[in-house]
């Protein structure tokens, strides 16, 4: 009996030294985040859902934009977003289209309620139209940032998928996120 007894005060120590172990791991790794992976097809794959879309503005302008592509660019974290672009315009007694492309950079926000991805801070890079006449140039510009920033306003670029949130990542908010080897990584944290 005194051997019992001795044997498991000496296997207290390591049991506390087992749990105490086991209590820095779990407390190292809730500290851990999560992260998710978004390519450029990823990306793509959801715009094109939502487009074309159609918008007339000031009852003699209708903006199509359609085509998205998306440029995921490692070096500043912003992403470039190529749009075809259709333009009729109504002013004149024979209306007019214009076709050509829009290229916009903007940043990533992420709505962690919604566990979404949207675009925000829009500046057009380039516009090129064909026949657009360079008075015409700021009207037509205008026209689409608007079409784009009411548009992508509502419209997220990404959703955490169902499968997400059965992990348990509901209960986490957002780390970072960043472009790193052409992807969008977005890691969370509790």
């Amino acid at each position: 009996m005194y051997s019992n007894k001795n044997m498991q005060l000496r296997s207290i120590p390591s049991i506390l030294c087992s749990f105490a172990l086991l209590m820095c791991l779990c407390f190292s790794c809730s500290n851990l985040g999560y992260e998710i992976h978004i390519t450029n097809a990823d990306i793509d794959k959801r715009l094109a859902t939502k487009f074309p879309l159609t918008k007339t503005y000031l009852l003699f302008f209708n903006v199509i934009l359609s085509n998205p592509r998306v440029i995921l660019h490692d070096n500043n974290n912003r992403i470039t977003l190529g749009i075809d672009v259709e333009v009729i315009n109504k002013l004149n007694k024979r209306p007019k289209l214009l076709r050509g492309t829009v290229a916009t950079t903007s940043s990533i926000q992420f709505n962690n309620k919604k566990g979404e991805l949207y675009l925000r801070d829009f500046v057009i890079d380039t516009l090129l139209v064909d026949g657009l006449a360079e008075k015409d140039r700021l009207i037509i510009e205008g026209l689409i940032e608007a079409a784009l920033r009411e548009y992508l306003a509502h419209m997220p670029i990404y959703t955490l998928r169902a499968r997400d949130f059965k992990r348990g990542l509901m209960k986490y908010v957002i780390k970072d996120v960043q472009i790193r080897n052409g992807a969008l990584i977005v890691t969370l944290g509790s």
